[in-house]
């Protein structure tokens, strides 16, 4: 990419990591190349519930990899954490929380369990040979997740993405605000504010396009003045400053009516500063707020 593209502007580029399979070595060797920014799979300090989610790491290789990414000079380090799990005990989360502020990442994703088809986790749920939380619990532990880590000068400002002062995600932004953006590879999805378009899917096929001098990209679509309506609500809804309500006028500019009369149906609809927003525990029921304002 450095050799096609200007990139000496791009302030972060992040490389996600699984521990215990990046050494020191291959850290401090993506460091000296421009990665600045590490995103490293956690989801779990017991090794029982990381067996459950099928992952091949353990608690200690967790702890190992982040002390050899802080020794390659990473200064940006987020980690992804996983409540909403079979047999997690809201206190056995709260101690994998505090476990993981002791080292202090810069960043935290912490998102609820979700049940993917085709997985070991979704067959055993399927034939009941294992349950998943209540909704109860999901919540719990979602609000405890947000008290314990804004406590500690962890900013919340998307529903699952907490960070330390001024070091929120470049990247995840990006999206949340619907600017434009482009991606390379396999499958890689880009956006450019009027359309969006994916490379196919095989790796082979993508490589001989590519050295042929053709586009490697499968289809694309054209998106209508509703549906990027739509996905401004639903993206940025998630984010906790919320959206510009100038951005909603560019759109529909009767839709402000709509939306204070939606004020009177759920409560946590915030439209002051300039902004649209959910306060309160509104974050708890965005998606369906979110499909209350689609047009």
């Amino acid at each position: 990419l450095d050799d096609v593209f200007d990139i000496s502007n791009v302030k972060e580029i992040t490389l996600e990591a699984n521990p215990g399979e990046a050494s020191f070595n291959f850290l401090n060797d993506i460091k000296k190349i421009g990665i600045n920014r590490l995103s490293i799979g956690f989801q779990s300090f017991n090794d029982e519930v990381l067996k459950k989610l099928g992952r091949y790491h353990r608690s200690n290789d967790c702890f190992k990899t982040f002390k050899n990414a802080r020794k390659a000079g990473f200064k940006n380090i987020n980690t992804d954490m996983i409540f909403n799990i079979p047999n997690l005990s809201t206190n056995q989360w709260i101690g994998d929380i505090k476990k993981l502020i002791s080292i202090e990442p810069e960043h935290i994703s912490a998102y609820s369990l979700t049940v993917e088809p085709s997985t070991k986790l979704f067959n055993l749920v399927k034939n009941n040979k294992m349950l998943m939380p209540s909704e109860q619990i999901d919540i719990e532990q979602f609000l405890i997740t947000k008290d314990i880590l804004m406590k500690n000068k962890y900013f919340q400002y998307e529903i699952s993405n907490y960070s330390k002062k001024n070091m929120e995600c470049k990247h995840n932004l990006n999206y949340w605000e619907s600017n434009p953006y482009i991606s390379f590879g396999p499958s890689a999805h880009s956006y450019d504010t009027k359309k969006r378009w994916w490379n196919v899917k095989s790796l082979d096929k993508y490589l001989s396009l590519v050295g042929n001098g053709k586009l490697p990209v499968e289809n694309f679509e054209i998106l209508k003045k509703q549906d990027k309506y739509n996905e401004m609500i639903l993206n940025g809804l998630r984010l906790t400053k919320g959206i510009s309500l100038n951005k909603i006028k560019k759109f529909h500019k009767n839709h402000l009516i709509y939306l204070k009369e939606l004020t009177k149906k759920w409560d946590c609809i915030d439209l002051s500063n300039g902004y649209l927003k959910l306060n309160k525990n509104g974050m708890l029921l965005v998606d369906n707020i979110s499909s209350d304002m689609f047009i």
